[in-house]
């Protein structure tokens, strides 16, 4: 296994990493750490990817219009929806966020994201589009999967409890951090998001962040947490 590794050559592993974003995984590759990875004495207890072996065509398909700029055409399956719905887009890019696959197209004019495994009797058509650059390069430096219906800036307060871990790592799509309290609290940011990316992450923190703005989506928490104990309380009697 090393030997056949060798052959391909430390560039070409890098190379990999960099596509699959583990390159930051590990300290800088050489032979000699290949050697080592070989002992097994690491371990690398990743996410659990969603399994698209079935969908290989329909892959191949849909990246290959993406690379020519030609439309297609394919049914989509919502979420606890009977009945699929056919839609013609503009596909832009085939993303993996957290082990799942995405793909990133335009309908009508309008960013949409899809989850790949709903994609099912893809078509290549010969229409071609004009490639939108700017939304390319978005593809590639945003850290956010729900293109379209986006909030410019949602502002979060972390408490000091839990702030080490806000720091240690961005757990926010496009999060940065504008201050650090005299408290130990600290300011986040997210630009560019869609709050279907926020919610749940703010649910799983509480009740150490606070949503400082915009206002409608710490009254929606609010209103959730409201809804909770109501039905926890009905329970009880």
């Amino acid at each position: 296994m090393l030997k056949k590794m060798n052959n391909i050559g430390v560039d070409a592993i890098e190379r990999f990493c960099r596509f699959a974003a583990v390159k930051e995984l590990f300290p800088p590759i050489d032979h000699a750490f290949l050697d080592v990875l070989m002992n097994n004495h690491i371990l690398v207890k990743g996410l659990k990817y969603e399994n698209i072996d079935f969908h290989k065509d329909e892959f191949t398909q849909a990246e290959q219009a993406i690379a020519s700029a030609l439309k297609i055409r394919f049914d989509y399956k919502k979420i606890n929806e009977q009945v699929s719905k056919q839609y013609c887009i503009e596909p832009y890019g085939l993303v993996n966020k957290n082990g799942i696959w995405y793909l990133i197209g335009v309908d009508a004019g309008k960013e949409r994201t899809y989850s790949f495994k709903q994609v099912s009797n893809i078509e290549v058509l010969s229409d071609t589009f004009a490639v939108n650059e700017t939304l390319k390069e978005k593809l590639k430096q945003s850290d956010s999967l729900y293109h379209g219906n986006q909030i410019k800036q949602i502002v979060l307060k972390v408490g000091k409890t839990v702030a080490p871990y806000f720091q240690r790592q961005n757990l926010f799509p496009n999060q940065s951090i504008i201050r650090q309290l005299d408290n130990g609290d600290l300011l986040l940011e997210c630009n560019d998001i869609n709050e279907i990316e926020v919610l749940p992450i703010v649910k799983y923190w509480l009740p150490h962040i606070t949503i400082i703005s915009p206002a409608h989506l710490d009254q929606e928490i609010r209103d959730v947490l409201t809804e909770y104990l109501q039905v926890g309380l009905v329970g009880i009697q």
